[in-house]
């Protein structure tokens, strides 16, 4: 759907996926031709942005407000970030079906949290691809292609490229750190985490007891050095993985343990696996665990 001028759009719908939801198939988008157009969801009136430079400016203004993607966008011409676009971010986030294509971000900085968001705090990332990214993070940092680090929720989301963690870091196609909810969510993503790191092709490490990845896959190759925790879908887990899966291959070092879902789960009262699979292969080198 294309508004021209200062066509709008109002929109309502259940936030209750049982009772219904918002989402963009076959590659259906809302495309508008002027961000002065007004846009509502669900009583919100959001902001359009039609470049990542206006997305970030706006974001940090204000941090718990509502912005949404006016177009496609080609990052390409961006050049190389040295730090998350988005350093920190608690408010919503609708991509409105979008694509932000050729993101490319190398922030090596210790403990840095590493993707187009930083920190995702709380609010919502939603219905947006990111396309082609190049992520490259550091030591003990936490990388993903949305964010470094999820508080909050993301849903109907895609994302495809490659993303590289250093030693002892969290690295995740779409999420490196999750401790709130990855929904209806997919990666194609190579995944590269160092020596000691916890890699996954959806996400890193899925914690805690809001820790939850739900109907959503990988198909990305995961690849971790030696020490590491590594797996196809999300590298370890002490949450809730229901109705998902993994295709792509999981490869780990020395002294690793390898998982072709999840490298690791804690079991417990959250660490629970319900109506999931996974269909790659899974390596490791000497003294390792592979299951």
């Amino acid at each position: 759907v294309y508004f021209d001028a200062l066509g709008g759009l109002s929109l309502k719908f259940s936030a209750n996926r049982d009772n219904g939801d918002l989402q963009f198939r076959s590659n259906g988008q809302v495309t508008f031709g002027n961000t002065s157009a007004p846009l509502t969801i669900n009583g919100k009136r959001y902001v359009l942005v039609d470049n990542l430079a206006a997305l970030k400016d706006g974001i940090n203004s204000n941090l718990s407000g509502y912005f949404a993607l006016a177009n496609d966008y080609d990052a390409s011409a961006d050049g190389v970030y040295s730090s998350s676009p988005i350093p920190r971010f608690r408010g919503t986030l609708e991509g409105l079906g979008h694509k932000l294509s050729n993101l490319s971000i190398n922030d090596q900085t210790r403990g840095a949290a590493v993707g187009l968001i930083g920190v995702q705090a709380d609010g919502f990332v939603r219905d947006i691809a990111l396309a082609n990214v190049d992520i490259v993070g550091g030591v003990a940092g936490m990388g993903g292609a949305i964010t470094g680090k999820n508080e909050g929720t993301i849903v109907n989301s895609f994302a495809s490229g490659t993303v590289t963690l250093l030693k002892s870091a969290y690295a995740g196609g779409l999420v490196g750190l999750n401790f709130n909810t990855v929904d209806n969510c997919h990666a194609d993503v190579l995944t590269t985490g160092g020596a000691h790191s916890i890699a996954g092709g959806l996400v890193g490490f899925n914690v805690g007891a809001h820790g939850t990845i739900n109907r959503s896959s990988s198909n990305g190759n995961v690849v971790a050095q030696t020490g590491a925790i590594a797996g196809g879908l999300a590298g370890a887990t002490s949450g809730r993985i229901w109705e998902s899966f993994a295709t792509g291959n999981t490869t780990g070092g020395d002294k690793a343990i390898v998982g072709g879902l999840t490298g690791y789960n804690t079991g417990g009262n959250f660490g629970r696996i319900i109506a999931s699979y996974e269909t790659g292969s899974v390596f490791a080198t000497a003294k390792s665990a592979v299951g």
